[in-house]
């Protein structure tokens, strides 16, 4: 029997080994998400804040609808619908967030200087870590909030700015709040939108959409802040 050549072994065991290793990475190794850079994040968010800004909410958007977008800071980043109040009431009362993949806590989310995602009823949920960059709602020091178009008790003395056409929710406690009674004064700078969102009483909502530039104070009951249009 003629005896197989040692190189020929050799060869043939190199290119067993090279297939298996070009299978595993193709279909059995985890594919690695895309790393996003700070631009792509502010231009992803640009794009969700003109869309919250409207309150153009696809029909196709429900609560829980997710894209996956790529990693940053060593997190998986989402583009997602939250909803706020009772189930079931999307879209009128949601909007889109860019958030952390399982930063389920304030701790990490403040590690990572993210923005927290809120809501209030008879006590505060966390609900999701924002991605605090470009035009994410976040208070800086030297000027008033943007991006953030649900305001809640905890907004109490905040300054927020829009630009006109924009639409914002306000979410107060009826017990302590007059349900229906918000105002912004001077009039003039915005006016009230009829379709608001649905919340779980003693929670009340009113929309308003920004018709001029100026400044006014929106108030009542125990509730007061200042809108801003440029």
């Amino acid at each position: 029997m003629k005896k197989i050549p040692a190189i020929f072994i050799i060869v043939v065991i190199i290119i067993i080994l090279a297939v298996l290793a070009v299978g595993y990475f193709l279909f059995i190794s985890p594919q690695q998400e895309p790393t996003l850079s700070s631009t792509a994040i502010t231009q992803e968010q640009q794009s969700l804040d003109a869309l919250n800004a409207k309150h153009d909410i696809p029909a196709q958007w429900k609560e829980g609808s997710v894209q996956s977008l790529g990693m940053y800071q060593g997190y998986e980043v989402l583009s997602e619908f939250l909803c706020f109040g009772q189930t079931g009431t999307c879209p009128d009362n949601g909007a889109y967030y860019l958030t952390y993949r399982n930063v389920n806590d304030q701790g990490t989310c403040a590690q990572l200087q993210g923005k927290p995602i809120t809501y209030t009823d008879t006590e505060t949920h966390f609900i999701g870590c924002g991605v605090n960059q470009g035009l994410t709602a976040t208070t800086a020091t030297t000027g008033p909030i943007t991006g953030q178009y649900t305001l809640q008790q905890g907004d109490n003395g905040k300054t927020f700015q829009y630009n006109v056409t924009s639409r914002f929710d306000v979410i107060l406690d009826g017990t302590t709040n007059q349900p229906g009674g918000i105002t912004c004064s001077p009039d003039g700078i915005i006016q009230d939108v009829p379709n608001i969102p649905q919340v779980s009483p003693p929670l009340f909502a009113q929309r308003f959409e920004v018709i001029a530039v100026g400044t006014c104070t929106l108030s009542d009951g125990n509730f007061s802040a200042t809108i801003q249009v440029q």
